[in-house]
């Protein structure tokens, strides 16, 4: 009997572990498709300029801050838009 409960318990174990693994690459997997939708679109923008952009969001610089307005007033706001519609059950 004591057995069949450490059998129980393992294979929880490796349930939950594989759980968290999955849950791990979805955001890895996230993070990667934020970065490439960042990167692609109409205004395209290297990750260098991404870079700059968001160190430099006060800096009155023309390109940073034209980078920095499509960062902040198209890009950012549509991707996470596009995260909590993604996430609604």
């Amino acid at each position: 009997m004591v057995s069949k409960n450490l059998l129980n318990d393992n294979t929880t174990n490796s349930h939950g572990r594989r759980e968290r693994l999955i849950l791990l690459g979805l955001f890895f997997l996230l993070f990667i498709v934020v970065l490439i939708s960042l990167r692609l679109g109409r205004y395209g923008m290297t990750f260098s300029d991404i870079g700059s952009a968001l160190m430099s969001s006060g800096n009155p610089e023309s390109m940073a801050s034209q980078n920095s307005a499509v960062l902040f007033i198209i890009k950012l706001p549509r991707i996470c838009l596009a995260i909590l519609v993604g996430a609604l059950p």
